[in-house]
């Protein structure tokens, strides 16, 4: 009896010390952001935004008036500059649906207390032409954090250990992917010219066949702002459009019944808000592609200042269009001969 009184406690030391090793790590490299730790590594993955800015949002503290909400093109903008007085947090995921908007903007409205008098809404056309069924309904993340026992759970999860090993693992050589710094910015190594080149070489015919097959949007694509704009009627929406490559823009302008798609989405879009502050076309961004992309429609994060520079600014650049409902036949004739004419 003694012998085995003895191995019960011998093993559950064991077991405990293990799960404390475990949890320790988990805790120092923090993983799914629930600890804001950034310890022995300079960046951390994005396997999953959505859950990891959900935390983030709860456990730091983080000090907000609104968001920045819109794909992985859009998680590439450094918010920490105030837009006006607002100070902004970019909650943009990868590969967001327009029918994730509502469930994140109420996330951030409950986390602040229920005030969010700015959202930013970086659109892109691809999410106009495609859209799919939902992984879970955005409110999920936050409804994980009301459980006082989520982040400690996470800190024993083997899973969260795995994640905490990937993060140690990344170089400073060449980091291909984005990543996370330690302010919570996306970062990716420049690549060379060349390289850029080919990567946007291979990944447009991709990037076309996956999202540029389609002959009409999405069911319902301005109804579904308008109830957005409707169901949030204390909050202001400022609407962009993110850039893509010359290489990839040239395929909407090769295929007729697609630029047609392409004019339709301005104007719902600007029917539903007024306005849009326009960068999906033929200009300075677009077309030194291989400076300023690392595949065919991501930018690197410095264009992502230039972007949230202009928005900031407010007036028309090289770069960026302001369209809005008085301006908008001028506009869409503009941008015919801009993007044929340049092509």
């Amino acid at each position: 009896m003694r012998i085995y009184k003895k191995w019960i406690k011998i093993t559950s030391l064991i077991i405990l010390s293990f799960l404390l090793i475990i949890a320790s790590f988990n805790y120092l490299l923090d993983p799914l952001w629930s600890f804001n730790n950034f310890y022995f590594t300079k960046y951390k993955n994005s396997y999953n935004e959505r859950v990891l800015k959900t935390n983030y949002l709860v456990y730091s503290k983080v000090k907000f008036d609104g968001i920045l909400l819109g794909s992985s093109r859009s998680s590439l903008i450094d918010t920490h500059r105030k837009f006006e007085e607002y100070q902004i947090f970019n909650y943009s995921c990868a590969s967001l649906q327009i029918s994730e908007y509502e469930g994140f903007i109420n996330n951030a409205k409950q986390i602040n207390h229920n005030k969010l008098p700015i959202v930013i809404l970086g659109l892109d056309f691809f999410t106009y032409l495609n859209g799919s069924k939902l992984e879970n309904n955005p409110e999920k993340y936050y409804e994980d954090n009301k459980d006082f026992f989520y982040r400690f759970k996470n800190l024993i999860s083997y899973d969260s250990f795995k994640k905490a090993k990937k993060n140690l693992r990344i170089s400073d050589e060449l980091i291909s992917e984005r990543v996370y710094d330690s302010n919570y910015n996306v970062f990716i190594s420049k690549n060379s010219e060349e390289n850029n080149k080919k990567n946007i070489e291979e990944s447009v015919p991709k990037f076309v066949k996956e999202f540029y097959l389609k002959e009409s949007s999405i069911e319902n694509f301005s109804l579904k702002l308008k109830e957005l704009k409707e169901k949030f009627p204390d909050t202001r929406f400022v609407i962009f459009t993110t850039p893509i490559t010359k290489e990839l823009f040239s395929k909407i302008i090769e295929n007729k019944k697609l630029y047609e798609l392409y004019e339709n989405w301005i104007k719902d879009v600007v029917g539903v808000f007024g306005e849009v502050n326009h960068f999906m076309f033929i200009n300075d961004i677009s077309t030194q592609s291989s400076k300023n992309f690392y595949d065919g429609h991501h930018t690197y994060p410095f264009v992502g200042d230039i972007i949230y520079e202009s928005l900031i600014s407010n007036v028309s650049t090289n770069n960026m269009m302001k369209i809005n409902n008085e301006n908008l036949d001028e506009m869409v004739e503009k941008l015919r001969k801009v993007n044929f004419i340049n092509n």
